[in-house]
């Protein structure tokens, strides 16, 4: 019995971004992507299934009453361990938090990124806000994946300072627009944003309550709890999505000491706290910069076994509002 003998190692595949400007475009088999430095993203197709034995099948599905369909369905993009280089953080924040402005001050294109009580959502339809194109170019040529209209749903950024200290993202990209399995992207061009990083281990500012703490590491995670709205065409695509309340919890690992020891009072009275986690020099290439006056601490923990001496884990809950700034040079017309 002959066999195809080629093997495909899993990091000749890659996956990057293309920024649209029409939210209802066809796939871009040749447009310039940004290669993302991480694993392939996991693909949930979205389908509707029903392949149960119906009613006059007797004790046995029968193939020829399945039913599957894309339409009105959801595309979800799981990705994880992604390599966050200087000119991605902007757009992954603009993707998930959907507000943004940009101060071009000595072309430095600082953004910043509101979330608050008052907050409101782009007109995807009309193609405000941020979407974007996922591809996963694979090994063999014309069955390469593309999903339009991408926007995400959930970010989660993160850093450990007991390892290399660069800030990674993890997340799901959304899409409700027909999938492509077919795609061949034979022509444009493949490559990563310059290597610079956002390094926690580099000059980084942690403050909890105004007091400078020592951060072990930290994630937080900003889901804005996307859903698709409506279904129009043959292929029965969404008209639009709709954002749903926003959430930005994360937890910060830090030293204890005289400077965090009054969290666990702030936890049980249910207070406020400020939290303030940057990189960088603040309006200086390479800055990241999050935010938060008002901060819920909840369920403050011990960890009495860490190799750097007893430790707080520091759960938190943005309230009221939260700021992210990013300065990266790049002018995004945004």
């Amino acid at each position: 019995m002959a066999i195809n003998g080629v093997v495909h190692a899993g990091t000749e595949s890659k996956w990057g971004i293309l920024e649209m400007s029409d939210f209802d475009a066809a796939v871009s088999a040749t447009g310039n992507h940004e290669k993302i430095e991480g694993p392939i993203p996991t693909v949930d197709p979205g389908l509707m299934r029903d392949n149960t034995v119906k009613f006059g099948d007797g004790r046995f599905s029968a193939v020829a009453n399945d039913f599957v369909s894309d339409k009105g369905g959801l595309r979800v993009l799981s990705f994880s361990d992604m390599v966050v280089r200087g000119q991605d953080l902007g757009w992954l924040l603009y993707a998930v938090c959907q507000n943004i402005s940009e101060d071009a001050v000595a072309q430095k294109f600082e953004k910043t990124y509101t979330i608050a009580n008052a907050t409101t959502q782009p007109d995807f339809s009309a193609n405000a806000g941020y979407f974007a194109q996922i591809g996963i170019y694979d090994t063999i040529a014309s069955y390469h994946r593309a999903y339009t209209g991408c926007i995400l749903r959930t970010l989660t950024l993160s850093a450990d300072l007991a390892g290399d200290g660069l800030l990674r993202a993890s997340g799901e990209w959304i899409s409700g627009f027909t999938e492509s399995t077919t795609t061949n992207f034979n022509t444009g061009t493949w490559d990563y944003n310059p290597q610079t990083y956002y390094n926690f281990n580099s000059s980084p500012t942690k403050k909890i309550g105004g007091n400078d703490v020592v951060l072990y590491g930290f994630d937080m995670t900003i889901n804005n709890n996307a859903v698709r709205s409506g279904s129009t065409g043959a292929n029965g695509v969404c008209e639009t999505y709709s954002l749903g309340q926003y959430e930005i919890t994360g937890n910060i690992k830090v030293k204890f000491d005289a400077n965090v020891q009054g969290l666990f009072a702030a936890d049980r009275a249910g207070t406020t706290t400020a939290i303030q986690l940057a990189t960088g020099t603040d309006g200086e290439l390479y800055n990241f910069d999050f935010t938060c006056a008002s901060c819920l601490v909840q369920n403050v923990g011990d960890d009495y076994e860490n190799e750097h001496g007893r430790a707080l884990d520091v759960p938190f809950k943005a309230n009221t509002s939260a700021v992210f700034t990013v300065t990266d040079a790049e002018d995004r017309t945004w």
